[in-house]
C-alpha cells in the first residue's frame, strides 16, 4: 500500500483520504462519513483482523449514539458493493463473531509496463557500464602499449 498526497493505493483501486472516496481508473464511489471511518481503520490494519471492537471505537468514538454492531455489517455491505461497482480484486471478508479483513491482491504490471521497465533497467545498466569498459580498456592499452 503507497500513499500520496491524499491517495492511498490498495490493490488495483486508490482511496481518496480527502473525499472518502475509492476510485480505480476514471471511475469513483463516495463512502459516506461513517463507512469512510470504517473503511480508513481497515486500510490501517490491512490484511490483519479488526475486531467489532476497534470498528465500533472509531465509528462511535465522538458520538452519542447507541453503538450497534450490525450497523459494521450494512458498512461492509455498501464498501462491497462499491468495489463490485468498481471491479475490483480488492475485498472485505467478515471474520463470524470477530470482524474483518481487508484483502488487497497485488497488482501486476501490464506486459507493455513490464517491457518497458526491462527497457528502462537495460539502459541505465548499458549507460553505467561504458564508462566502465573504457576505463578498463584505457588501462589495458597503457600496459600493454596496445590501441584497439
Amino acid at each position: 500500500m503507497t500513499a500520496t498526497a491524499g491517495i492511498i493505493e490498495i490493490g488495483d483501486a486508490e482511496y481518496l483520504t480527502a473525499s472518502g472516496s475509492l476510485r480505480r481508473g476514471g471511475q469513483v464511489v463516495a463512502l459516506s462519513p461513517s463507512q469512510a471511518v470504517f473503511f480508513d481503520c481497515m486500510l490501517r490494519h490491512r490484511g490483519a483482523l479488526v475486531t467489532t471492537e476497534q470498528l465500533m471505537g472509531a465509528i462511535y468514538a465522538r458520538r452519542e449514539e447507541p453503538a450497534c454492531e450490525k450497523v459494521l455489517h450494512v458498512f461492509a455491505c455498501h464498501i462491497r458493493a462499491a468495489f463490485r461497482r468498481l471491479g475490483t480484486a480488492v475485498r472485505l471478508d467478515a471474520v463470524r463473531e470477530r470482524g474483518f479483513v481487508l484483502v488487497a491482491p497485488p497488482t501486476v504490471p501490464s506486459r507493455v509496463e513490464l517491457i518497458a521497465a526491462l527497457r528502462e533497467a537495460a539502459a541505465a545498466l548499458e549507460a553505467a557500464a561504458l564508462p566502465a569498459a573504457r576505463a578498463a580498456r584505457e588501462v589495458c592499452e597503457r600496459a600493454t602499449g596496445v590501441v584497439s
